[in-house]
Order: structure tokens, then sequence, then C-alpha cells
């Protein structure tokens, strides 16, 4: 599987999508809106209720706590879990 680095350019690479920054972390953006980011190693969606649930059931899934405060429904999901990086990031779309 790609790394957090190569799957963020597929991402990217995708139509409507766009590169960016968020919190000084690389983003993924769609209409201006911020949907999912790489934070090292670690990918973070951003995720409806009922999707962040459903992830946080991942072994090593947690919200997403950039500057010591978690950030709702932001969550990051680490490289023993990359098969699932597509399957969420569909969701963040579907989530903007």
């Amino acid at each position: 599987m790609p790394s957090a680095e190569a799957q963020f350019l597929d991402f990217a690479s995708q139509a409507n999508i766009r590169p960016g920054q968020f919190f000084g972390f690389p983003a993924l953006k769609q209409g201006g809106k911020t949907l999912a980011l790489r934070d090292g190693k670690y990918f973070v969606f951003r995720l409806s209720d009922a999707d962040r649930d459903e992830a946080l059931l991942l072994p090593e899934a947690s919200a997403w706590n950039p500057f010591g405060k978690a950030k709702r429904n932001w969550i990051q999901i680490g490289p023993a879990h990359e098969d699932k990086w597509p399957e969420y990031f569909a969701k963040a779309l579907q989530n903007l």
C-alpha cells in the first residue's frame, strides 16, 4: 500500500480536490472546505457523527488532537489501516 504522502498525492489528483494547508498541515480541500489532511504518517478525516463512531472502532484510530484539544469529528487513522484510507476519504467527501 502507498505511504501517507503517496496516498495524499493520489487523493489530490482527483477532480475538484485541491491541496492546501489546515492548521499548518498538508490538507485536501473541495470548494474551499477541508475534508482530510496528513499529520505525519497518519491521515485525518472530517467525518459525520456515524462515520466518526465507526472509525473509532479501528484499533489505533483516535480523535485528532493537534494542539491539546480534540477537534470534533476529525479522526486520525494510522498506517496500520491504510487500506481504509480511501473508504474514509470517500466518506469525508460525502460529509461536506
